[in-house]
């Protein structure tokens, strides 16, 4: 079983993360680029990680459970919101979306899908303790804008998780919905209407 966190950055996927790691699910941890001044550098070095972390998710969902934060597809979503933000050229995302079409063929498909999300102001907040000095406000309204506009045309089991409720109140939550979900695999055509997902899959199964 494949869970995968997705949202906006200040949002505690550690946390949540955390939370099913201490429910048996393996968290294998991405490491945060050195800087965050050049956001075409910082995206590709996640992309890389996020690359290499599939080889993890085939080689675990089937037999255990894994939680990853974020995934390849969140790549264009971080581009595009640069690009809105004036933080990234046109050129550099279309380059950044074409790395992620052209991961169609080890791309895998997440059992479940945890949508953590946050106000601005909180987001910003958490995403500045952390350590990333350099988010602003357009850069967080955009990304903001782009990650409602991705999970809306998500067709996968979803939780929605406000991260300023309580730790305990979100620990049940994920407990609750992880034990209602099992180990049950998703239809291939049913999980993403996104265009610039659903040619991964259309572009594997033919």
């Amino acid at each position: 079983m494949w869970v995968l966190l997705t949202g906006s950055i200040g949002t505690a996927k550690t946390a949540l993360a955390d939370i099913l790691a201490k429910d048996g699910f393996f968290f294998p941890k991405v490491e945060d680029p050195k800087s965050w001044n050049d956001s075409f550098d910082r995206e590709f070095s996640y992309l890389a990680q996020r690359t290499a972390e599939m080889e993890s998710v085939k080689s675990i969902r089937d037999r255990g459970k894994i939680v990853t934060i974020r995934s390849i597809w969140d790549t264009i979503v971080f581009a595009r919101a640069a690009v809105k933000s004036f933080d990234m050229s046109e050129e550099r995302c279309e380059m950044l979306t074409n790395m992620v079409r052209s991961l169609h063929g080890i791309a895998e498909k997440p059992d479940m899908v945890v949508y953590a999300y946050a106000p601005k102001i909180s987001a910003i907040d958490r995403a500045t303790m952390k350590g990333n000095l350099s988010v602003d406000d357009m850069f967080m309204d955009s990304l903001l804008e782009e990650y409602d506009d991705f999970v809306k045309n998500i067709e996968a089991p979803m939780i929605d998780v406000d991260v300023t409720m309580p730790y305990e109140a979100m620990r049940e939550m994920l407990t609750f919905n992880m034990a209602s979900i099992g180990s049950t695999r998703i239809p291939e055509e049913t999980i993403w209407k996104k265009d610039f997902v659903n040619e991964f899959w259309m572009a594997k199964k033919n």
